[in-house]
């Protein structure tokens, strides 16, 4: 189910909207989602509360962030893991569905307003997410 509307530059006079499942929203240091929904994020602290090392919204299956609200300094490898994390957890979305990856993705976590964890907790949030993927695979590959 879509979570967001967003009006193009050429229909925003309109305010016609589309339907989306995925979206990759880069918002620098004001948090701000204009084109949400409410009722999809939950707010702490003047961020949404995330899953997955930070990069999962717990709600909202299909939309995902990386570096907001992350410590200052050199998170280049904690990005990247983020970055790796995001395109497995498209990708599984596709084959389990939102629900059961969000499952996946609370084993351990509560929600929380900024990058959590470390580069090895995403590496391993990582793992979980393509061993699902790919066990729901073989299942399909099982019953043809």
């Amino acid at each position: 189910m879509p979570f967001a509307t967003m009006s193009t530059p050429t229909t925003a006079s309109t305010r016609s909207k589309g339907e989306f499942d995925t979206i990759l929203w880069a918002t620098g240091y004001k948090t701000s989602f204009p084109f949400l929904e409410e009722g999809h994020l939950d707010w702490a602290e003047g961020v949404p509360l995330r899953i997955g090392g930070g990069a999962v919204a717990p709600r909202a299956p299909g939309l995902y962030f990386n570096g907001l609200a992350s410590p200052r300094g050199g998170n280049l490898p904690m990005h990247s893991a983020c970055a790796e994390l995001i395109a497995d957890c498209v990708g599984a979305q596709r084959v389990v569905g939102g629900t059961q990856l969000l499952a996946a993705l609370r084993h351990k976590t509560t929600p929380v307003p900024l990058m959590d964890g470390t580069v090895p907790g995403i590496v391993g949030d990582t793992k979980r997410v393509r061993s699902l993927a790919n066990r729901a695979r073989g299942n399909r590959q099982q019953a043809a």
